[in-house]
């Protein structure tokens, strides 16, 4: 099913988009390059008391970046081939809908692309120096991401509820043409 032949971006989407890829490959320079600056083995201290708690190869630590690349990869691929998304089928009534309804989707594909890379940045830039993640990570990574979602769950409600107030006055006044 085809929304949409030529897919069309939008600048804040563009925006979003450059940022993400930008912040993914400063990220992927910077861990490589600590990367190299470290020795065989990462020893995590815990800053208050200077103590060593744990170690880790360094080759382990090496999989966090390369899963976030590849997952990146995959997900601007679905993103940009709305064919395999489960939208409904397209007619000329709700082609605009449908389209509408896709660019929002798009926008939240690139916001969320952005918070993961953001998420998963920190825990390889945290694991690479030898430092503890803290206790508010996990809770601030969940909040994040779960506000991000929630934004884009209210913007569909009001696009789906304007959508279809316009609908049901296309609909009146074509009733009316009809009545004449």
């Amino acid at each position: 099913m085809k929304i949409n032949k030529k897919l069309e971006i939008s600048l804040q989407q563009l925006i979003v988009e450059v940022v993400g890829i930008l912040l993914l490959l400063a990220f992927l320079i910077t861990f490589f390059v600590l990367y190299g600056n470290k020795g065989e083995i990462i020893y995590f201290t815990d800053s208050m008391y200077n103590l060593q708690i744990s170690t880790i190869a360094k080759s382990a630590i090496l999989v966090i970046p390369i899963i976030c690349f590849i997952v990146f990869v995959i997900i601007s691929f679905f993103q940009f081939y709305p064919a395999i998304w489960n939208l409904s089928k397209e007619d000329e009534k709700n082609k605009l809908q449908n389209n509408k309804i896709l660019e929002c989707i798009k926008l939240m594909i690139s916001y969320t692309k952005l918070v993961f890379v953001i998420i998963f940045a920190y825990i390889s830039l945290m694991s690479i120096q030898g430092k503890l993640l803290g206790k508010w990570f996990i809770p601030s990574a969940i909040i994040i991401a779960v506000l991000e979602i929630a934004f884009f769950i209210y913007r569909f409600i009001v696009l789906n509820k304007k959508l279809s107030a316009d609908s049901l006055k296309d609909d009146n006044s074509n009733n009316d043409k009809l009545d004449k």
